[in-house]
């Protein structure tokens, strides 16, 4: 384990981003994931650190396009959102063996400080423009197993975990915090780091599985995503580097859609 992980980082990264999916038959629910693109293209992404308790805070702002969707089981042509989200990660690492890989487990709490959308809404009888701007918890995530080996220059942890729909929820409004319905994932990350060098290539991969929102009666198709990132880090308190990130729905959405 580089001792760099156990003192505060100072970081310089650029960040990059593909989503895949074409037609509004795969644009979730909503426009949206439970994934948050960019949000785990973290340094290190594969390793452990020693044994304990560690309490992570990140705060992330988005202005991006959406292309048509559905949200609440309404036609959305195409909408502007924008949005800053603040996220607390409780991780538990232990010595504890499970298979020949350290024993860990997180869980991961947002609050949505502020998000605004504009959009043009399609219905049976023609179009309109809504918008919407709200705050709140988001929902939760909990990661129940993390296993971690670790061998020379090599990190491998492998993850299994759940996004509880915990937030805000009402199939009325426009936008919400929370997305009503729940997601499987599972995935692992892997991470070569040099101590000697600096230089780091870390990569991060998850399948989801999301079951159908029980309010609309619509269930997004599953996901997939990779982050990624290369980086040096030139000293104990400063790492730069470059991060990038792959999102694509690979199953086509399942429900009614009003004005589609």
């Amino acid at each position: 384990m580089p001792s760099l992980m156990r003192k505060p980082t100072i970081a310089a990264i650029m960040a990059v981003g593909v989503a895949g999916g074409g037609s509004d038959a795969f644009a979730g629910e909503g426009g949206g994931s439970h994934y948050v693109p960019g949000t785990q293209g973290e340094f290190l992404l594969g390793v452990f650190g020693p044994a304990g308790l560690y309490l992570r805070n990140d705060t992330w702002f988005y202005d991006y396009d959406v292309g048509a969707h559905v949200r609440n089981g309404v036609a959305v042509g195409s909408a502007n959102q924008q949005a800053s989200l603040n996220t607390t990660r409780l991780s538990w690492l232990t010595d504890t063996e499970v298979f020949g890989a350290r024993y860990g487990a997180s869980v991961v709490l947002t609050y949505v400080l502020d998000a605004d959308i504009s959009g043009q809404v399609l219905t049976d009888f023609g179009g309109f423009t809504r918008g919407k701007s709200i705050s709140g918890f988001a929902d939760l995530y909990v990661a129940p197993v993390l296993l971690n080996w670790s061998q020379d220059k090599h990190h491998f942890t492998f993850k299994l975990g759940a996004y509880a729909p915990t937030g805000s929820f009402d199939a009325e409004k426009a936008l919400n915090t929370g997305r009503n319905y729940w997601t499987a994932e599972i995935g692992g990350a892997y991470t070569w780091f040099n101590p000697q060098s600096g230089f780091e290539v870390s990569a991060n991969v998850g399948y989801l599985h999301n079951w159908e929102n029980p309010d609309t009666e619509y269930r997004t198709g599953d996901e997939v995503h990779l982050d990624w990132t290369v980086a040096r880090h030139v000293s104990k308190s400063f790492t730069a580097g470059i991060s990038g990130y792959f999102y694509a729905q690979i199953e086509a959405d399942e429900g009614n859609v009003i004005g589609h």
